[in-house]
């Protein structure tokens, strides 16, 4: 009896980072690739912009167009929401993406966290909560769902939920990368 090859294709989108605004911009500032929430600047207060979920799955796309084959993901680690700073103090950094949970954003609005069944406010399926259309706003964190984002003067927006679906003695941690995301896999041969 001879051996039987099994072909898997997998599809990896690595996120991006979330960027800052500048002072006084007052324009929306782009989120990160792969669902990263746009954030934004107005007056004396500056936003960031979330940033992108990296996953890996059996179908192609970026992740919020799985919204309607999500048996088709894998694995997801959320991006971290946008921070905030107000009149040049006040910086609150936004919620660390990954994780069961994204983590809420910090200040005087709170701005939820992705969890596995839902997004935070304004966030998505694969999209984290974006400012409003005048550029105010931190954007929230890309997951499985995304972050939600915050708009109230110097508050930071939450981060996106990770998520494993098709691993074995899989887990996922929050606030482990920084920058780009990242994905690395590792053979294992079947013995």
């Amino acid at each position: 009896m001879g051996t039987q090859k099994v072909s898997t294709i997998l599809y990896i989108v690595v996120g991006g980072s979330g960027l800052n605004s500048s002072k006084y911009e007052c324009k929306p500032i782009k989120g990160g690739y792969n669902g990263g929430g746009t954030g934004g600047a107005n007056g004396d207060t500056t936003w960031g912009s979330g940033g992108g979920a990296t996953h890996i799955a059996s179908s192609t796309g970026l992740l919020s167009s799985l919204s309607t084959n999500k048996s088709s993901v894998i694995i997801v680690a959320g991006g971290g929401g946008g921070g905030g700073i107000c009149r040049g103090h006040n910086k609150n950094n936004g919620g660390n993406g990954g994780g069961t949970n994204g983590s809420n954003g910090n200040g005087t609005e709170i701005a939820y966290g992705g969890t596995q069944t839902s997004a935070g406010n304004g966030g998505d399926f694969g999209i984290g909560g974006s400012s409003s259309s005048g550029g105010m706003g931190s954007g929230g964190g890309g997951g499985y769902y995304g972050g939600g984002t915050a708009i109230t003067y110097g508050s930071s927006a939450g981060g996106g939920s990770g998520y494993i679906g098709g691993v074995s003695n899989g887990i996922t941690t929050n606030g482990v990368q920084s920058g780009n995301g990242k994905a690395l896999i590792t053979w294992m041969p079947v013995i």
